[in-house]
This record gives structure tokens, sequence and C-alpha cells, in this order.
């Protein structure tokens, strides 16, 4: 059968979300797709979990890594596998919605383009655009004017990517396990793409697998990451030339969240050996001040987020006065109208009537 577009599904220890994933895939609105599962060398039993799913739907083929190859190459290796001239990417612990593939593909055939992306999450001012060039991609990306720089919102032409030689020697050379959607998305768009904009967000992102990032982390794990992260940011200033700028502030962004996340998983004495272990490195000071803006950025969103809070709890308080004084503005009223039309009141009127017609 031949296919119109594929889905590359890389797996390292997330066997536990691999049905839901892939149910979502084979629940598609389009037919004609095949799945590429590449298993990184999961320590689960991947293969099992798609021999089952295999029978149900023969387009899905299953690839392993004889060793742990990170991320990036697990993706490259389903590219390069892929029978379609579409490949969309999807992270084994999320969902696809029914109109993933369909969407994606028809937009891409419909204008040629080299990448389609969607939206993350839902938002009321996004839109349809098309954006050509480098400039365009890095500063659309820089401004948030394109959502987000996630691989598995997207659908990449196949020649185009695989054109990108440097980002297969990369993926080739070494484990890329952090940061490695900026990697991915910052190099193709130094070569000059052509991009659609599609204003839905078409995968559920599991929100509930973050709970794994409270493991706490020895020092040697933290500083691994640490390095995979330093590799990349130094990789993508190699490549920026005179776009470094725009690539500067897209790595300044990517870091703050980046080192947040990963110093937040160790102890407090295993920081001071990471902290140590920085001081020692040539581009330590850039790290740390990276670290210095994830802290600003938090307390800043903090007082922030406490002073809506204030406001809010203030404007309630002031609602609520407001309808405790209406209310006994209208319990006064109902007193005073009962009093006026009570029975007693009523009969002292007729007798008066009655005794004023008499005298008459």
């Amino acid at each position: 059968m031949n296919v119109r577009a594929s889905v590359v599904v890389p797996v390292f220890g997330t066997e536990e979300y691999l049905p839901g994933c892939l149910q979502s895939l084979i629940d598609q609105t389009f037919n004609s797709f095949e799945i590429i599962v590449v298993d990184d060398c999961s320590p689960g039993d991947c293969k099992s979990i798609v021999r089952q799913y295999q029978s149900v739907n023969p387009n899905i083929h299953y690839i392993r890594h004889e060793r742990n190859l990170g991320i990036l190459a697990a993706r490259l290796t389903g590219i390069e596998l892929s029978n379609a001239q579409y490949v969309a990417h999807l992270d084994s612990d999320d969902v696809a919605k029914p109109s993933f593939i369909e969407v994606l593909l028809e937009n891409a055939t419909a204008n040629g383009a080299d990448i389609i992306g969607s939206l993350s999450q839902e938002v009321e001012s996004s839109s349809r655009f098309e954006i050509r060039g480098t400039e365009g991609m890095l500063t659309a990306y820089v401004n948030r004017t394109i959502q987000n720089y996630n691989v598995w919102t997207k659908m990449y032409r196949k020649d185009f990517v695989l054109g990108i030689e440097y980002m297969r020697e990369l993926s080739r050379a070494r484990v890329i396990n952090q940061a490695e959607d900026l990697l991915f998305n910052v190099l193709c768009a130094l070569d000059s793409p052509i991009y659609i904009n599609v204003p839905q967000a078409l995968v559920e992102y599991r929100r509930d697998r973050l709970s794994s990032c409270s493991n706490i982390l020895d020092s040697s794990a933290v500083l691994r990451k640490i390095e995979q992260i330093v590799f990349v940011y130094e990789t993508l200033r190699s490549c920026a030339g005179e776009h470094l700028q725009l690539v500067e502030r897209l790595i300044s962004s990517s870091a703050a969240a980046n080192y947040r996340n990963t110093l937040a998983r160790c102890d407090s004495e295993d920081l001071r050996q990471i902290l140590s272990w920085l001081q020692k490195k040539e581009e330590g000071a850039i790290i740390l001040s990276y670290m210095l803006m994830a802290g600003e950025s938090d307390r800043r969103r903090i007082i922030q987020k406490s002073k809506s809070t204030k406001k809010k709890l203030s404007t309630l308080r002031k609602r609520l006065r407001e309808e405790k004084l209406a209310a006994q503005y209208e319990r006064k009223r109902f007193r005073e109208r009962r009093a006026k039309f009570s029975l007693p009141r009523i009969v002292r009127g007729c007798v008066r009537r009655a005794r004023d017609a008499a005298s008459w």
C-alpha cells in the first residue's frame, strides 16, 4: 500500500503510555499513512506492544536501536525509514487527535511547504499564515508568532530534513536528549524553509508525565543533562552565522526553563557540587546567568500572580458587600410592603370608610 505520510514514534521508557499513543493513530480520520515505532533500546517490552497493534494495522513498522542513541537520533532513524513524502512526529506518551494527520498533510500538499506547524494548546488569537526564509522563521519563534518549537506539533518534508546533513552527523556523534526540539527546529529554520502555521491543537499533551520530574537525580545525572544542553546551545551558536542575535534570544528563553527543570531535580548537597563544577567551566558564568534569569522570572511570576489574586479577592469582597446591602434593602422594602398591606390595617381602613359613609 502506498502511503502519503509517516508518523515517527520514538520510545524510551514510556511503554506504559505507548498503547494509548498507537490507538490514537489507528483511529485517525485519514488512513493512507504508516507508523514507524523507533525503540531507542528501551528497557521495557516495546516490541510485544507493537506486535499487538501490527495485527490490527499492517502499516505499523518496528525498528530497535542496539544502544540508546537519544531522541534526536531516533527521530532521524524514523525519517530515513519513511516511505512517504511527509513525516510527522508523536511522542509515545502523547495522544493524537483524530484529525492530526489529515489536517497537517492537507496543508502540506496544498502549499508545497517544508514544515507545517500546529498549536500545542488552543488560543483564540491564532490564525493560519505562511513564512518563507530563515529570518522570518527565527523572528516568528522569538516573538512567539509560532507558538512553540516542539517537533511533535509539526510535519516535515522528508527530503528537506534529510538534506540537513549536519543534523544527522550530530545525532551519530553523541546522545542528545536535552533541548533536542530547539536544535531540530532551529537547524531547519537556518535552511530557509517554507512554513505553514495551522491554528489548531492536534495533539493532547500528557501533562501528568511531568510528575516524573519530581524524581531526585544525583549530581552526575544532572551534570550529564547540563552538558547536553550546553552542547546544543554551543552547536546552535556555531551554526547561526548572520542570525546569531536571533538564535541567542531563542537560547536565552529556552535555557531558563531547561536549567530550572534540571536543577529542580537535585538535592541541596548535589546542587552545591554542581555550582562548584560550573564555576570551573568556561561557559559556567553563562549557565549561572540563565539560572538567575529563571529564578528572577519565577519571582516576578509569583509576585504578579499574588497581585492578581489580591485584586480578584478585593473585587469579590466588594461584590459581596454590594450584594449584602442589596439584600438588606430588599428585606426592608418587603417589611414595608407587608406592613402597608397587613390585615389589621386593611380592616381599620374599611371601618373608617364605613363610619364616614354612615355619617353622610
